[in-house]
């Protein structure tokens, strides 16, 4: 097909994300919202999302459990495509 056709791949922010189940009922009600962005440059971890609060269907898989999702990764630097 004309329109597929092979390109480089682009240089894209390398990320690690790591997923914690947590047995904390203090966190059901939200108390801080969804999650937390940290100002660039200031730590290795990007971002917290506290997915049972973000996302419904989260919140019934998890049961009486929590689940908070946190990404690591240096903000605005890039991976250099392999190859």
């Amino acid at each position: 097909m004309p329109a597929l056709r092979w390109t480089e791949a682009a240089a894209s922010p390398e990320i690690e994300i790591v997923t914690l189940l947590l047995d904390a009922p203090g966190l059901a009600t939200a108390p801080r919202g969804t999650g937390v962005l940290t100002v660039p440059g200031s730590h290795t971890a990007k971002a917290l999302t506290h997915s049972t609060a973000k996302w419904g269907w989260v919140r019934d898989a998890a049961g009486d459990r929590q689940i908070v999702r946190v990404s690591f990764g240096a903000q605005g630097s890039l991976r250099r495509p392999q190859g």
